[in-house]
């Protein structure tokens, strides 16, 4: 299923992240976790629709910052949808975002990570 997203750079993130940076698996998992751009968010729902997976209008929170997809057999794709600020660094954007103590404006607007410090989830 990963490998289908594979032509948008997806990045493993959450529980099965943290795993791969283990080398082990620690626990069950749910569902998986993958972080991918915004604007690439119709695109991996359009690949992972013909292997069964729909949107899940349920899922909370749901759209800017994520969205969910689930298959008939339930599994779950839990697609964090991140955008770049002006400052180079990736935001999840969220309705209601927690609100973190920072020095930078805007963040709690979202959470600010390096995306290219996460391994691509094609390399595990």
């Amino acid at each position: 299923m990963i490998e289908a997203l594979t032509p948008l750079e997806p990045r493993l993130d959450g529980g099965w992240g943290v795993d791969a940076l283990l080398g082990e698996q620690t626990r069950a998992h749910d569902d998986v976790d993958i972080v991918i751009a915004r604007r690439d968010a119709h695109t991996a729902r359009a690949l992972l629709e013909p292997l069964g997976f729909e949107h899940d209008l349920t899922a909370a929170p749901g759209l800017p910052a994520r969205l969910v997809l689930r298959d008939p057999s339930g599994r779950q794709v839990d697609l964090h949808l991140i955008v770049r600020d002006t400052a180079g660094l990736f935001r999840l954007r969220c309705r209601q975002a927690p609100a973190l103590p920072s020095s930078r404006p805007g963040w709690a607007a979202g959470w600010g990570m390096n995306v290219d410090a996460i391994p691509a989830a094609s390399s595990f």
